[in-house]
C-alpha cells in the first residue's frame, strides 16, 4: 500500500542502503497504483538514492505519464519490467511504444 512506500522512499538513500545494486518491487493496488509508482519512481530519480544498477518494477496500475517515463528510459536502472492490465491500458501501452 501507499504507507507502506513512505518508508522505502525514505530508506532508499545511499546512506542506508550504499552497496544496493538489485531491486525488485512489485506495485499491486488499484485505488493507490499510480500513485504507489510514483512515490517509486520519484525516490529512484532522487539524488540520494544509491546507483542501484538492476531493478525490476511489477505494476498493474500505472499513468499514461508513467508509461512514457519507462518507454523513453529515464530509468535506465530498470530493466525488467512486468505489466498486468487490461487490454485497454495493454493497447495504450503499445501506441505509446510504437509512437516512441
Amino acid at each position: 500500500n501507499s504507507v507502506g512506500l513512505v518508508p522505502l522512499n525514505q530508506a532508499l538513500r545511499v546512506s542506508a542502503v550504499p552497496h544496493l545494486k538489485n531491486l525488485s518491487v512489485t506495485i499491486k493496488s488499484r485505488l493507490g497504483g499510480p500513485y504507489c509508482v510514483s512515490v517509486f519512481l520519484q525516490a529512484l530519480g532522487d539524488e540520494k538514492c544509491p546507483p542501484v544498477e538492476n531493478v525490476q518494477l511489477e505494476a498493474n496500475h500505472l499513468s499514461e505519464r508513467q508509461m512514457r517515463a519507462l518507454w523513453d528510459g529515464r530509468f535506465a536502472c530498470i530493466r525488467t519490467v512486468v505489466l498486468d492490465f487490461s487490454s485497454s491500458g495493454m493497447s495504450k501501452f503499445l501506441k505509446g511504444l510504437l509512437g516512441s
